[in-house]
This record gives C-alpha cells, sequence and structure tokens, in this order.
C-alpha cells in the first residue's frame, strides 16, 4: 500500500527570513512567533532528558508568551534529514515533513483537548485554547530542510483541502508498530480521531472510552495546550 495517493500541484512562493521580522510577528495575528531561549537539555536524543528538562521549560515559555493560565505539553518529535532515508524508517530518526499542511482542524482540535484532559475538558474548552507547535534547531544554523510557515493571513478556508487517514490491515499495523514505524499510541490516537470526525453522523459508537483506550501511554508532543480568557 502506497504511503499516500494525493496528488499535489507545485508552485512557486517568495519564503523570506522570518528573523528579520520577528518583532512584529505574533500567534494572534500572523499564527508564528519567534522567540529566543536557551535549554538546558544537554541531548535532545534522550527522551527521558527531554520530557524532564524541556517539558517544563516549554511550558514556562509558552506561558510567557501567550499570557496563558495553563499549559500542557503532550508529546514531541525530533526530526533529522538523512538524505534518501524514507520518514519513519525504523530505527533512524523522523523525516522533515515535505509536504504544506495543518495538524488540526476546526474538530480535531477540541476533540484533543477532551482526550488528554477527561473530565476537565469541557471548563477548558468555555474558555480560549490553542493547540502550539514549539520547534527549535537542536543544532543551527539550519540549511537543509529549515522550519517553514505559512502566514495565517495569507490563507482562506476555501484553499484547505480535507484529506483522510486511511489505514493498513491490523496485521500489518502490528508489524509496524513493532519495528518502530509507529508507535501504538499514534494507532490509538489516529482511530479516536477519526471516530469523533464521523461518528456524530454514522452514530456507529454508543460510548466511546477514549481516556481509557490512552491511559496506558505516557509518550507525551512539544505541542502544548493552553487556555487564556
Amino acid at each position: 500500500m502506497p504511503q499516500t495517493n494525493a496528488q499535489y500541484e507545485p508552485r512557486t512562493v517568495a519564503i523570506r527570513d522570518a528573523r528579520r521580522v520577528a518583532d512584529v510577528l505574533s500567534l494572534d495575528d500572523e499564527g508564528v512567533q519567534l522567540v529566543e531561549h536557551k535549554s538546558a537539555v544537554r541531548d535532545f536524543d534522550d527522551d527521558d532528558e527531554v520530557k524532564r528538562v524541556y517539558y517544563p521549560e516549554a511550558e514556562k515559555l509558552v506561558a510567557a508568551a501567550t499570557g496563558a493560565r495553563w499549559v500542557l505539553v503532550f508529546d514531541h518529535t525530533v526530526r533529522k534529514k538523512i538524505y534518501g532515508v524514507a520518514d519513519r524508517t525504523p530505527g533512524l530518526p523522523r523525516q522533515p515533513a515535505r509536504s504544506v499542511h495543518n495538524d488540526y482542524t476546526e474538530r480535531s482540535g477540541p476533540q484533543r483537548v477532551r482526550d488528554l484532559t477527561g473530565e476537565a475538558a469541557e471548563a477548558l474548552l468555555r474558555r480560549r485554547f490553542a493547540v502550539i507547535n514549539v520547534w527549535r534547531p537542536i543544532r543551527g544554523p539550519l540549511y537543509g530542510s529549515p522550519l517553514a510557515l505559512c502566514n495565517a493571513n495569507s490563507t482562506r478556508a476555501e484553499d484547505f483541502v480535507a484529506s483522510d487517514l486511511m489505514f493498513r490491515p491490523v496485521n500489518e499495523l502490528a508489524d509496524m508498530v513493532r519495528s518502530g514505524q509507529v508507535s501504538a499510541r499514534e494507532l490509538v490516537q489516529a482511530s479516536l480521531d477519526r471516530i469523533a470526525e464521523l461518528n456524530p453522523s454514522l452514530n456507529a459508537f454508543v460510548d466511546v472510552f477514549a481516556e481509557d483506550a490512552l491511559a496506558g501511554f505516557h509518550a507525551l508532543l512539544c505541542i502544548a495546550v493552553f487556555t487564556k480568557d
């Protein structure tokens, strides 16, 4: 089964150095903010150190940048470009994403809050919240595959194209988990997201115990959820 059947249309766009306009960028307007931060992490390949040291750093960083009352870091990914290597190759780092995309929709964003916070979710969702990606170069400057972002003010709703995540047969998924191509938590979360998207119209599930399904996983993203008046 091919990894994707999407057909992409190449376009030429202007890409500018964000550092030159860093002082006028904001999360509320452009959807991106560039800040300076020195981390105490010595080895970003050490997941335990990242969770122990960088997660609290990221929570404070996002809170300071947004004024959020509460920040939750729930996962992280380290990407390192290796030419000629496909993403999710067992035993090798995740590769940079090569296609333009966004991570969450108006439906899946609130659902992620529900999945992560359980009974507290509805109270949190009555406030303003956001899912924020915190990216940093491990060693820089980056010359190959630097992070590129799209100014939120330059997009329209009709610019976005919905896509479905299709899943392999269960025996193939089990092989992928065993080989490290994908984590069991990622598979469970993807299934829950799909249920949340389709079940309102299908009514195929009476009860969905998302919190119980995810309870056995402790891998947390360098993405933060925050509430703010």
